[in-house]
């Protein structure tokens, strides 16, 4: 069984719906453990204890939320003390623009880490459609499937 963090941050609600229909999901799947965690109260235990984590943001002003940058500097250095490294992540970004610069900066904070996305992120525009929430729930699939393969 292998453990999965979702950490998100939502001020609309969007990402919200977003990160709950993904929790949802994963915890209909036998071969998952999973926690759900706020930016705000995300913590060194919960990287600890994950073997996967999955970030859901939006992109605010062309940038990461400041939120989910509260995470990581919480986190960061605390992480590398600890010895947590090489994580595989990817990350759901609800974005009105192309979500080019979040996609930027959690790749090179989670490189610091000496991690590397494991997928392509997943771009949502706007309020979620049940389209997009099905994108989500094969998305949480698919990083279920690969951890009881092994391949991360």
């Amino acid at each position: 069984m292998s453990n999965l963090l979702i950490v998100f941050h939502s001020q609309s609600g969007r990402n919200e719906s977003i990160a709950l229909r993904c929790y949802q999901k994963a915890t209909s799947l036998p071969e998952l453990q999973v926690r759900l965690r706020r930016a705000i109260d995300g913590s060194l235990d919960d990287l600890k204890w994950a073997d996967f984590l999955l970030l859901i943001t939006p992109e605010n002003f062309g940038a990461i939320a400041g939120e989910m940058k509260g995470f990581f500097d919480r986190v960061f250095y605390p992480s590398i003390n600890a010895g947590i490294a090489a994580l595989p992540y990817c990350c759901i970004i609800d974005t009105g623009n192309d979500g080019a610069q979040t996609i930027f900066q959690i790749n090179r904070i989670m490189k610091g880490l000496a991690s590397e996305p494991v997928q392509e992120p997943m771009l949502i525009y706007g309020t979620p459609s049940e389209d997009d929430f099905g994108r989500c729930e094969e998305f949480v699939e698919a990083i279920a499937c690969a951890l009881d393969m092994g391949i991360y």
